[in-house]
């Protein structure tokens, strides 16, 4: 495994070194990975090639409402005095039942084919 340069033995020692996210998570989310077909998970693209996966940054979707952007959930949801967690659990739920929409108190998150938020309305 390949990240920003650094390889790394073991899918394990990557993702303790990296942030990368839950072991057992990304690995289920890496099963069938397959050159020409990338994976995202926590924010990162996936792709197989030669026998070594590389992991890039993925192009993170900003959150944009009322005129202003968030990079992350936890900013729109500290900015709105929500509960993120919540927030989160909600929208990987949706995700995982293949919802387009997820309303969370007033708002509702538009969400598109790859379940990132396309926008936000209220």
């Amino acid at each position: 495994m390949i990240y920003r340069g650094v390889r790394y033995d073991t899918i394990k020692d990557y993702s303790e070194a990296t942030d990368a996210g839950n072991y057992k998570n990304l690995q289920q989310a890496l099963t069938g990975l397959e050159a020409g077909n990338d994976a995202i998970y926590n924010g990162r693209r996936y792709t197989l090639a030669g026998g070594i996966i590389k992991a890039v940054d993925a192009d993170t979707p900003t959150i944009t409402y009322n005129g202003n952007v968030y990079t992350t959930l936890k900013n729109f949801a500290d900015a709105h005095k929500l509960a993120y967690k919540s927030i989160h659990n909600a929208l990987s739920k949706a995700r995982k039942e293949g919802k387009d929409t997820v309303a969370y108190k007033q708002y509702t998150f538009y969400l598109d084919n790859d379940g990132n938020i396309m926008a936000v309305s209220k």
